[in-house]
């Protein structure tokens, strides 16, 4: 339900969630426009004010001296019957039990008349008592069409400045790629943007860059969300042929030519297997072939001390995912993220509960990177079908798969060695996963450089046999998964090049 049906409902008291306080109250002027509706807004220090709207802009047509809930009672309840008061931040107040008792009443006296209450901030602090009184409603961030028509109004304002007008170089190819830079932020910080480049006389490719740039720290600032560089590509990925084939079939299906013949963008996949093979690269890969932003969860940080904190972070990052979208959100070492049970009073157990509720529903074009290293924690439900995409299982590289990776690594490190020599590099490091090879790699580097001179296979060959692979340790786990993969519940994420093409295994 929108803002405006439930006006139109006449529900007598709603909380209008959201951090644009200035967008909110645009919004609910703008919607009651034509509907012979009095706004009043109300805080303890501004007092009462009547509110309309003239071109876009809130005008003040009235002010009045309201300093407590007991007093707005005595005027609400003398107002006429279309009247919408809009209570700003109220949780001070509403701390006290009797200020409490006061909207309890100013509710059922709405209720009675047809006026409405609207509570209007970013924090759900209403207390227990007043919850069923009231109905939650999210504004979300602006659509990519309203930005879009935003910054045109900007920039026209812009050129009508005596100032700016002269000056001003307006490259309108860039608008839809600011536009679309541009999603997730607020409009504040998309007004703050444009009339910065403004001042610097020119919209263009560096206003893009300029807002990638601020939605990367807007992005970051509350510790959940990370903003990653896409610098990784397809090729820096030894092996896991299969993940890269299924991958490369999809990049396109984020654009609008796979919308117009009734594709829906991929959700995403889950890729489970040993640490260091690479999963974490697949996502940087992914996200830099599409060309979109990539996003990491840092789940940890979503559990706060606070009451209904957590659940409010894990909304906060699906709101962002989807403002921004098309985007690819990583989610790293999945059961250790939601592994905490019973223990927190089950919070965690209702964040992981949004998680998979969102994974199932989902329509913005929100790709999801999930890794897993032990099934045995990961509930039964997150692995069934329509949650990912696919279930990839990234086991250890096989002998090819080393070769290759030795190559990429050899490569950046600028050392060169006989094909001979890289074939037995494969073959000693048996059981080895990608990020031991890098490691071999620099140690023998660090060996060279301190010693002066360049890299020789036996230096490699060295580093290698002073390594314990870890799949030595998970020796178990790994097995666990590969019957997995007998059983059909996940697809291998590397077969050997003679299979390339065939069937491959689907989820259960």
């Amino acid at each position: 339900m929108d803002l405006l049906t439930c006006i139109r409902a006449r529900i007598p008291g709603i909380h209008l969630r959201t951090i644009e306080e200035v967008r909110g109250l645009e919004s609910i002027l703008t919607i009651t426009y034509n509907q012979n509706k009095t706004i009043y807004s109300w805080t303890s220090n501004e007092g009462l004010r009547e509110l309309n709207i003239d071109e876009g802009e809130i005008k003040i047509k009235s002010e009045k001296i309201c300093p407590g809930f007991a007093i707005l009672k005595e005027a609400f309840i003398e107002f006429n019957e279309n009247v919408i008061l809009v209570i700003k931040d109220p949780w001070d107040e509403l701390s006290q039990i009797s200020n409490q008792r006061v909207l309890r009443e100013m509710l059922i006296h709405a209720r009675e008349t047809g006026k409405i209450i609207i509570i209007l901030g970013k924090e759900y602090q209403i207390p227990v008592e007043l919850q069923q009184d009231i109905y939650l409603l999210d504004l979300g961030l602006p659509t990519k069409t309203e930005i879009e028509t935003y910054i045109k109004d900007l920039i026209d304002s812009a050129k009508e400045n005596k100032i700016l007008a002269d000056k001003l170089k307006i490259d309108s190819s860039v608008i839809p790629r600011l536009s679309n830079a541009c999603s997730g932020l607020t409009i504040n910080e998309i007004r703050n943007l444009v009339t910065m480049s403004c001042t610097q006389y020119k919209i263009d490719s560096s206003t893009v860059a300029l807002a990638i740039k601020e939605k990367k720290q807007i992005i970051q600032r509350n510790g959940i969300l990370y903003f990653e560089e896409n610098t990784k590509n397809i090729d820096d990925i030894g092996g896991l042929n299969n993940l890269k084939l299924w991958i490369s079939k999809r990049v396109k299906l984020f654009t609008k030519e796979a919308r117009e013949v009734g594709i829906y963008p991929p959700k995403g996949i889950l890729l489970l297997g040993v640490p260091g093979t690479g999963k974490t690269l697949c996502a940087r890969a992914f996200a830099s072939i599409l060309e979109v932003v990539l996003l990491k969860l840092d789940a940890g940080k979503l559990f706060g001390s606070l009451v209904g904190q957590s659940e409010e972070n894990i909304r906060s990052v699906f709101k962002t995912a989807e403002a921004i979208s098309p985007c690819v959100l990583m989610i790293d070492e999945l059961e250790k993220s939601f592994a905490q049970g019973g223990l927190d009073g089950g919070t965690s157990q209702r964040v992981f509960g949004s998680l998979l509720s969102w994974l199932q529903d989902k329509t913005a074009p929100v790709f999801v990177i999930a890794t897993a290293n032990d099934i045995s924690k990961l509930p039964p439900e997150l692995l069934r079908k329509g949650r990912f995409d696919e279930i990839f299982f990234v086991d250890i590289p096989t002998e090819n798969s080393r070769k290759e990776i030795f190559n990429i690594f050899l490569r950046k490190a600028k050392i060169q060695i006989k094909e001979t020599e890289i074939d037995k590099l494969a073959q000693i490091s048996d059981n080895f996963n990608g990020s031991e090879i890098e490691y071999a790699v620099q140690t023998s580097l660090i060996d060279a450089f301190y010693e002066e001179r360049k890299v020789l296979p036996k230096d490699l060959e060295k580093a290698i046999k002073n390594i314990v692979p870890l799949s030595k340790t998970m020796e178990e786990q790994i097995k666990t998964i590969r019957l997995w993969i007998k059983e059909g519940k996940a697809a291998p994420a590397h077969i050997e090049e003679e299979s390339i093409g065939k069937k491959r295994i689907r989820i259960d």
